[in-house]
């Protein structure tokens, strides 16, 4: 295998991907973190050790920002961990990702945190943004970044906004993804039954979810550099 492989938090992230992407010889890989960055740095080096040319972390991210609103996508100029050590996206290739969407979908660059345990309110995503000046967070691309530069491979990111900067993820929110990727329902159910007031933080949470899911769906319809490195 060769090509373009791609780290996701999920499986309907993996899905989305795997229904644009080209066919044929030299077609990338898939791999699914289950929203971890130790799963995301041990699926880049599976990923490398297949042949992997270059690499990029997809799927959703959280607001850091008061100005990024749910669907709003991201191509970071810098990733970041929580200790401060920063990875440089390949910035040829995210030029050409930009190019291809052009005002269609418009990019904001800047920083991307990437963390090992979920943010879960407004006041750590307040902190986080204070300390890292990053305005997004996720938990894998960190993870893709510092495995793809020890082997010498480009690597970029292409996140969109779910929950915003002042938006809570409630407890059901951080049982409901598995570690394949997948949705845990019973989990979910359990913490639901367990505190039912978290319904309504719940439901605005699924609603910015699908808003992101349905401009990732766009971008990837519309930015076939996504799926190449250039000469």
């Amino acid at each position: 295998m060769s090509g373009v492989s791609f780290v996701t938090g999920t499986r309907r992230e993996a899905a989305l991907l795997r229904r644009a992407m080209p066919a044929g010889r030299g077609a990338g890989e898939i791999a699914c973190a289950g929203a971890s960055a130790a799963r995301a740095a041990e699926a880049t080096r599976r990923l490398l050790a297949a042949g992997a040319r270059g690499l990029v972390s997809f799927g959703v991210a959280g607001g850091l920002s008061a100005t990024l609103p749910s669907g709003a996508l991201l191509l970071p100029a810098t990733v970041c961990d929580r200790d401060g050590t920063a990875f440089i996206p390949d910035e040829g290739w995210r030029r050409r990702i930009s190019g291809d969407l052009g005002n269609s979908a418009p990019c904001h660059g800047g920083t991307l945190l990437s963390v090992v345990h979920a943010l879960s309110g407004a006041s750590d995503k307040a902190v986080a943004a204070r300390e890292s000046g990053a305005i997004a967070v996720d938990m894998e691309s960190a993870a893709v970044g510092r495995v793809a530069g020890r082997a010498g491979v480009p690597f970029v990111v292409l996140r969109v906004v779910a929950d915003q900067a002042g938006d809570v993820l409630p407890p059901a929110a951080l049982v409901a993804i598995k570690p394949d990727g997948g949705i845990a329902p019973f989990l979910v159910l359990k913490s639901l039954l367990g505190k039912p007031s978290q319904l309504a933080d719940l439901w605005r949470l699924a609603a910015a979810d699908r808003k992101a899911m349905r401009t990732l769906s766009r971008v990837v319809a519309a930015a076939p550099a996504l799926f190449f490195l250039g000469d």
